[in-house]
């Protein structure tokens, strides 16, 4: 700056304005472009100091001094409020302040660093751009000066400074919008590509944190039912006591009142703002923390608030409307990315109930089919079974005992009840088999086999129950209940070679929706659980899917036959309940049962009586049965016990024959499942005009037209092949002497699946008795056919270990 012989201020070389004007207008550098101003603005006078200070927020921030500034000094103030000192007043009142005597004004701040410098006038501008302050500009000289020749160019140097500075807050604003497009689209790229809630969160975090250069930042996840804040993604310095998990519990903390009001919330400092309620221990970790002033946003979806975004930094930092927006912005994504992961979550656990259901419907239509196939056959094999053992018994009663081929009819006749044995087998797994369902207290059933199971399975396994004394009833058939207990400690016993613990437990279980969805066949609605629990090797998947196969075995060969869980399976579906299996290698295996739960009081079993055998041996038997060999045997048998045999092939002969007939026909004897015309449907044709003709069905299973859900029609008296000639002729018997209710027309065939064919016959006012009462003595017990999970047989018994044959031996011995 030139300066004339009076000391005067001469104007600028046009060189020096344009030269200054290039620059604070061609750099976006704001350091750069201030400190320029400031030293043109010092060659105004000579021994003087410039300083520029920057508006930010409430505050004036020293961002650029040049000249005889001297060293910093005591008390030098480089930050400034509104108000504050000389420069603070030209900020608040936005006009220009001469002052040529600086300490004796009042409004000087840092006065003896002033004293100390020796400034003794000076001269402060406002910079303004649009009406909006920007900073002050600041001119101070060590000799007395009234700035009256330099004010207008202290003027155009202000506007340089403004323009510097305006220039570089749009760049910087523009740069920042930059930024955070960028980012939103980043974020916005990785939502459509990733459905991890946590790696979008991570991202939204950090880069809300960045745009507004804040200390810490975090995304909230709203729990629909506690009403928490979780933690999904933190960025920066959280504290180090939260670590990575914050938690706010419901409606506590910023993010919480901004969930609660669902509108963006600010705060300078959440540790004194009444809006804010905080826990003890989370106030604690946050006094702790290096934020104070925390800015939330609500996540919305759908006009539902599903989690917060918060940003913290220092205490008293004021977020601006345009950080809100830009932090709204963020909320929307990270709100779009927790919505997508939701419901992607939710889809794929819908996908999985889908495969699971799949899969499980998959398997209950293979048993299904299995079941039909072994119904089938063991139809098929009982007809070939009533015509071996039938002419099996008869040739045994026409051989004296020291016959030679005595003992090979004898292996014959024994082999074929082992054969009945296994084709009983099969037609429990397919449900077709015969049940005499009452109403039964299952903790009464599981009390009475304990110490039968004490012995089966062995003094080094521990047998603990668990019985519900609230437990609710249930209708089945109790010894198909037994069997089914049995088969299951059996199975229990020998998945713990070197001992454990069996646990019998009951409870009153309901069954929901939801549990329903995951298991087919299931309905929703009140059951009786019983569970039991083996601490042994445990079962994988692979061998958890076949379990209930027939025939499916993990044991050796000649150790079992594979129908245990087939034959407990089909009795729990066939008494309209729920078996399933929870196992995993190493952990042991608990099977779940699960009956209805009935609302009716036990049954009570009348007391025992002495039967009286019918006697009635004479009368006209019209036989039906579309297997020639066992038409013939039933029709030598029927005639050998003194009744007139009409027989027929097929129901169409049958309606002739009866037409043919001039006398009466006392009994109809019928198959069930037969070519043209099931019996049912026959014997509707032959009653009405023969309404004093009894009807007895026959077959080798149970079909639905005369079993409805397992349970026996009350009208119908049913013969189970195979029988004996024995036991066919007193069922004849029974019917035509009037006593063919339907538990006295079952009574011999129940008592041979209990191994009681050769004993005296239940009393019909006793229709059922279990494994417990035959223990007891009250009903007579073959052992050979005592049902297991191997179902013994004569030559089976050591498939289940001659331990357990023993011990049933000893107990049988003990109580008779």
């Amino acid at each position: 700056m030139q300066v004339d012989s009076r000391g005067a201020a001469m104007e600028p070389p046009f060189e020096t304005w344009t030269r200054l004007a290039q620059t604070v207008t061609g750099t976006l550098d704001l350091a750069e472009a201030l400190d320029r101003v400031a030293r043109a603005t010092t060659d105004l006078l000579p021994d003087s100091a410039a300083r520029i200070w920057v508006a930010e927020d409430t505050r004036l921030v020293l961002r650029s001094e040049a000249g005889t500034v001297g060293a910093p000094g005591a008390g030098r103030k480089t930050e400034l409020a509104l108000g504050e000192g000389l420069t603070g007043h030209v900020a608040l009142t936005l006009q220009p302040l001469i002052v040529e005597d600086v300490l004796a004004d009042p409004r000087t701040v840092n006065v003896a660093w002033v004293r100390q410098q020796r400034y003794v006038s000076s001269a402060s501008l406002p910079l303004v751009v649009r009406g909006h302050l920007v900073g002050v500009l600041t001119l101070a000289t060590r000799h007395r000066h009234r700035f009256t020749a330099e004010l207008e160019i202290l003027t155009w140097f202000g506007t340089q400074a403004a323009m510097a500075i305006h220039n570089a807050r749009l760049y910087t604003e523009t740069e920042r919008r930059r930024r955070a497009a960028e980012a939103l689209a980043g974020v916005g790229r990785l939502i459509s590509q990733s459905l991890d809630p946590a790696e979008a969160g991570q991202r939204i975090a950090e880069s809300i944190r960045a745009l507004l250069t804040a200390s810490a930042s975090a995304l909230y996840r709203l729990e629909a039912d506690s009403g928490n804040l979780v933690a999904v993604a933190i960025s920066g310095d959280a504290g180090p006591a939260f670590g990575r998990n914050i938690i706010f519990t419901h409606g506590t903390g910023v993010a919480g009142l901004a969930v609660r009001e669902r509108q963006p919330v600010v705060t300078p400092n959440l540790l004194t703002d009444p809006r804010v309620r905080l826990m003890p221990d989370v106030r604690a970790c946050i006094e702790r923390a290096s934020y104070r002033a925390v800015l939330a946003i609500p996540l919305v979806i759908q006009d539902r608030v599903i989690g917060a975004l918060g940003v913290g930094d220092r205490a008293g930092r004021v977020f601006d409307a345009e950080e809100i927006r830009l932090a709204r912005a963020f909320a929307d994504q990270a709100a779009i990315a927790l919505e997508n992961a939701r419901l992607y979550a939710q889809a794929q656990q819908a996908y999985e109930e889908l495969s699971r259901t799949q899969d499980q419907l998959l398997q209950a239509q293979k048993m299904e089919a299995i079941g039909r196939l072994a119904g089938g056959i063991a139809h098929d094999f009982n007809n070939l079974l009533t015509v071996i053992s039938g002419h099996g018994q008869l040739l045994s009663r026409q051989l004296h005992g020291e016959h030679p081929l005595r003992p090979s009819l004898d292996a014959i006749n024994d082999t074929a009840e082992r054969t009945a044995g296994l084709t009983r087998q099969l037609l429990a797994f397919s449900r077709k088999q015969v049940l005499q369902p009452r109403v039964l207290d299952l903790n009464a059933v599981v009390a009475d086999l304990a110490p039968m199971l004490q012995r089966l399975i062995g003094e080094d396994i521990e047998l603990a129950t668990a019985l519900d004394p609230a437990l609710g009833h249930v209708k089945a058939d109790v010894g198909q209940l037994e069997q089914v207990v049995l088969n299951l400690a059996i199975n229990a016993r020998d998945a713990m070679p070197r001992g454990g613990r069996l646990m019998l437990e009951t409870a009153n279980i309901v069954l929901d929706a939801a549990y329903a969805r995951q298991h087919v066949e299931v309905q929703p609605g009140p059951y009786v659980m019983l569970a039991v629990s083996d601490t042994g090797t445990g079962m994988d998947a692979p061998t958890r899917a076949r379990l209930f196969e027939p025939f499916f075995t993990t044991k050796g060969p000649g150790q079992g036959t594979g129908l245990g869980l087939a034959t407990s399976y089909g009795i729990v579906k066939q008494s309209g309940g729920n078996i399933w299996v929870y196992s995993e290698p190493g952990r042991g295996t608990t099977f779940k049962i699960y009956l209805p739960r009935v609302d009716e009081p036990v049954d009570v079993i009348a007391p025992r009586t002495d039967a009286v055998e019918p006697v009635v041996r004479s009368g006209t038997i019209l036989l039906v049965e579309d297997e020639d060999r066992v038409r013939a045997l039933v029709r030598t048998i029927l005639a050998d016990h003194g009744y007139t045999v009409l027989d027929a092939p097929h129901p169409g002969d049958a309606l002739v024959s009866s037409a043919r007939h001039l006398g009466p026909i006392h009994l109809l004897l019928t198959d069930v499942v037969m070519p043209q015309m099931s019996g049912p449907v026959l014997a509707g044709r032959l009653t009405p005009t023969r309404p004093e003709m009894k009807v007895l069905y026959m077959s080798g299973y149970t079909d639905n037209t005369v079993v409805q859900h397992g349970v026996l029609d009350p009208g119908a008296a049913f013969l189970q092949k195979p029988f004996t000639p024995d036991t066919l002729a007193r069922t004849v018997r029974e019917v035509l002497a009037g006593t063919e209710d339907p538990s006295a027309a079952l009574a011999g065939f129940m008592r041979r699946v209990r191994g009681a064919s050769r004993a005296k016959p239940t009393p019909l006012t006793r229709p059922m008795t279990s494994l417990t009462d035959r223990l007891r003595g009250d009903a007579p017990l073959r052992l050979a056919w005592l049902p297991t999970p191997q179902g013994w047989g004569p030559s089976e018994r050591r498939a289940a270990g001659a331990d357990a044959d023993v011990t049933l031996k000893s107990e049988l011995r003990r109580r008779r």
